[in-house]
């Protein structure tokens, strides 16, 4: 067998998170601002992000993408 032919035939796990976020609006008469709070993968999910071959150990490792992410937003409107 031809290694070769099985190039890209491996497949990630499906991708799966739920996000989360809050947002409280403050209106004037020329102009508004926002604060938003979000939260991403609020459960948490540990996806995968990449398999790589390890020559060190000799196998093949994962790597996961992040966790639990805040993220602040402010926004200005004129």
């Amino acid at each position: 067998m031809d290694i070769n032919s099985e190039a890209f035939t491996q497949k990630l796990p499906d991708y799966f998170r739920w996000d989360a976020s809050v947002l409280v609006k403050f209106n004037f008469n020329k102009w508004a601002f926002g604060i938003t709070l979000d939260v991403q993968n609020v459960i948490n999910r540990k996806n995968v992000n990449s398999y790589f071959y390890d020559p060190y150990i000799n196998d093949i490792r994962t790597t996961y993408m992040f966790g639990i992410m805040p993220v602040f937003n402010f926004k200005f409107e004129f």
